[in-house]
């Protein structure tokens, strides 16, 4: 008599098979950066296959693999066999007949040096977005506020880290503001560790206001025929999940203190990606 493997042992034995074959795209962010737009403009070729924020999120691995980092070898593979298990149709298809897989979550950003080992043809984006306007929207939303299960899976300070000591004193403003700079870091690091041609970085404010050609290049960076220019301008024109509720001023509201802390946590990061943090400066909202 025959016996097969259980379901949970093949999907197992499948991802470990898929991923080595399969072309895929991870988009790096803070989130409140465009992710669900660059998904829809991704999603118009008909040889990629996006997805904003598909389910399971991860959220406690996520997490556990920022604050663990390195995350042990044991737990990385888990880590991988699980996420490859619970997107298996899509990865299946990316390793055999495409189209390309692209996955824009900002809660892989922390799984990104486990995705670069799992996935040899793997690709990244790093998203980033004006760090006033990034501390503004995760205000607005409530982020380290205590007052949403999601705070519970936010990224906190290791102990390694100079804000450490601070952190249960700090209010939420300069807890946004850590946030920003640790996690465009985290992936400015990352990208900086990848082999030529398997990472792009864009900014935001490429994307929604000073629109360069910066969709078309994507397409092409991806080796995918891009979509008429029209229909990308379509997309990019009506920014998505732009968020509503909140009150917090615009970051040329701000005071010369608000900035003045800002530039103290994420200055140096903010220089990094092409910003300057300055009493005087416009808004980029």
């Amino acid at each position: 008599m025959f016996s097969f493997p259980g379901k949970q042992p093949l999907r197992q034995w499948l991802a470990d098979r898929i991923a080595p074959n399969a072309s895929v795209l991870f988009v790096l962010s803070t989130g409140r950066c465009g992710t669900t737009s660059l998904a829809s403009v991704l999603e118009l070729s008909d040889r990629i296959h996006a997805t904003h924020e598909p389910k399971p999120w991860y959220l406690e691995e996520t997490r556990n693999a920022y604050l663990q980092s390195p995350v042990p070898p044991e737990t990385a593979r888990a880590n991988m066999e699980a996420f490859t298990s619970t997107r298996l149709k899509p990865l299946l298809r990316a390793a055999t007949i495409g189209p390309i897989y692209a996955e824009c979550s900002n809660r892989l950003t922390y799984y990104a040096p486990e995705l670069l080992n799992w996935f040899p043809n793997s690709k990244y984006v790093h998203l980033y977005r004006h760090p006033g306007d990034v501390v503004r929207s995760g205000i607005r939303r409530g982020y380290y506020t205590g007052n949403s299960n999601w705070d519970l899976a936010r990224i906190t300070p290791r102990e390694d880290d100079p804000a450490f000591e601070m952190w249960e004193n700090w209010p939420q403003f300069e807890r946004c503001c850590w946030y920003w700079h640790a996690v465009n870091a985290y992936c400015a690091d990352f990208m900086r560790t990848l082999p030529e041609g398997r990472g792009l970085s864009i900014a935001a404010e490429d994307l929604f206001v000073n629109r360069d050609d910066i969709g078309t290049r994507v397409f092409e960076w991806l080796g995918a025929p891009p979509p008429p220019r029209g229909r990308i301008e379509s997309v990019l024109s009506t920014p998505e999940n732009v968020q509503q509720s909140g009150d917090f001023p615009k970051y040329r509201d701000w005071t010369p203190a608000q900035r003045a802390t800002l530039n103290e946590i994420a200055g140096a990061t903010a220089a990094r990606l092409g910003y300057e943090i300055r009493a005087d400066e416009p808004s980029i909202a």
